[in-house]
């Protein structure tokens, strides 16, 4: 069988005749390094005089002062580097900053229209965000809304929503990372939990374009130094889960060409040799550094680190897309409020120190891919062992003389063992998530994320998340 080139020289991306023969990367501008929050407002300067339009809103303003959004919430405006970021503007002229800081942590098909409604009337000629993903992705949402109005579900990912095209005349967005962990400043995706809808109500999806990529990231690993262990166990999770699932993901050749022309690849276009590179030194830096990130608040290298492994796994990640894990935790997250009233201030010992909002039952992104990534990799394992034992290698684990089917199960363990030292609860039936009722309703609501679960490496059934709801219910119970 001829290969694709040299670079594909794996079994894993032999071509097919009816899967897609190339794939796309998508590169994100990029500064990195401790101290650049001070040169943000330097950078908008340059962006905005380089920007290809002077408008981006009907009847907005033309003249010399140029506005910018500011999207922040409000626990993250307490910071020493949403300061710094404000300040970069004091010797910028004709620039006016409007601060939004009423972005809601894990944000709801609401808080994204509310956020739109916000620039809507502001016009800004480019966009910052600074914060996790819930403000990157905020704020991304809202520069489709506020300049492409239209229903909530037009853009929404099919089949859920759907699908529509996002134009590509957004004006422009530097994003600014707080947490080491979504990777949102590298991605077009942007993702919140749906309030009301007739078959997926409080279950989490998104918008997913080319078009909604920032055009710089900015990233000051120093602004993690000061983040509660709770976010940065969460947020860790988030980056080990990118590069495991990213890695393990349908390979591009085993995709359909898009029939309106094979140049339309999406952004889950599946594993691919380039981004391969990225997972896997990603995955590598988890074995080293995320331990020591969670049970050492001072240990700074470990946080830098991971950091840089959120950015880079962000990129590779942005060109190939999530799977199962993500597609698992969309439900379980979403749907919390209708079991139970968990937050992440019932921790033991953290009570007024999760990083979270209190008054809400809540769980943290990054957490509910955790619950469900163990039950995920033990099943996947099945379909590309290989895979499975290179990531599991790359993660620091011992795979001499091990059935490779068995790896998905090593992924797990390890998996677990991190939670357990994160205090994190051990399977999705701690939050009430433990009959069959539930079971299929969260199985139902999960396999409308066809986005992520056609992403996978097997053809995913029905049957096959109802499993692996039930084996995430208890790991305490599982002896693997």
């Amino acid at each position: 069988k001829n290969n694709i080139g040299a670079c594909c020289v794996k079994p894993y991306f032999e071509e097919t005749t009816w899967g897609d023969s190339a794939f796309s990367v998508r590169n994100v501008n990029l500064k990195y390094g401790k101290g650049i929050l001070e040169e943000t407002g330097s950078e908008a300067q340059i962006i905005m005089q380089r920007s290809y339009r002077d408008s981006y809103y009907k009847d907005q303003n033309n003249k010399s002062e140029k506005i910018v959004a500011l999207f922040t919430d409000k626990n993250v405006k307490q910071l020493e580097g949403f300061n710094k970021v404000l300040s970069s503007f004091e010797k910028v002229n004709n620039v006016k900053v409007v601060v939004y800081d009423e972005v809601r942590v894990e944000p709801t098909d609401e808080s994204f229209m509310e956020a739109a409604r916000f620039l809507k009337e502001v016009k800004p000629h480019l966009m910052i965000s600074f914060g996790g993903g819930s403000v990157m992705d905020t704020a991304k949402a809202a520069l489709v809304y506020s300049i492409h109005p239209n229903d909530f579900l037009h853009y929404v990912n099919a089949p859920v929503g759907e699908g529509k095209e996002i134009p590509h005349d957004l004006c422009p967005h530097i994003a600014i990372p707080t947490t080491s962990g979504t990777g949102s400043e590298c991605t077009g995706f942007a993702i919140c939990a749906l309030k009301d809808h007739p078959t997926a109500p409080y279950s989490k999806t998104g918008i997913a374009s080319p078009s909604i990529v920032p055009a710089l990231a900015v990233v000051d690993p120093t602004v993690t130094f000061s983040l509660p262990e709770t976010v940065v166990a969460a947020s860790g999770f988030d980056v080990l889960s990118h590069a495991l699932e990213s890695y393990t993901a349908k390979a591009f050749t085993k995709r359909e060409k898009n029939p309106a022309g094979s140049h339309l690849r999406p952004l889950n276009q599946g594993a691919n040799p380039y981004a391969d590179i990225g997972c896997l030194t990603a995955i590598q830096i988890c074995s080293e550094y995320f331990e020591r990130a969670i049970t050492d608040p001072n240990d700074h290298e470990a946080r830098e680190n991971m950091m840089f492994a959120s950015t880079i796994v962000g990129a590779a990640m942005g060109n190939v897309g999530v799977h199962l894990p993500h597609g698992l935790s969309y439900p379980v997250c979403g749907r919390v409020s209708t079991v139970s009233d968990w937050n992440p201030s019932k921790i033991e010992g953290r009570a007024k120190t999760s990083g979270y909002p209190p008054d809400k039952p809540l769980i943290p992104h990054g957490m509910g891919v955790s619950l469900c990534a163990p039950a995920a990799f033990r099943k996947t394992a099945e379909y590309c062992p290989e895979r499975h034992v290179q990531a599991a290698k790359a993660l620091g684990l011992n795979v001499d003389n091990i059935n490779p089917v068995d790896s998905g199960h090593l992924i797990a363990d390890e998996i677990i063992r991190l939670m357990k030292l994160s205090k994190f609860p051990l399977g999705i039936g701690k939050f009430g998530f433990d009959t069959k009722d539930q079971l299929n309703t969260l199985t139902d609501a999960c396999f409308q994320q066809k986005r992520v679960i056609n992403n996978a490496p097997f053809d995913v059934q029905k049957t096959d998340i109802f499993e692996m709801y039930s084996d995430a219910v208890d790991y305490c119970c599982h002896n693997h």
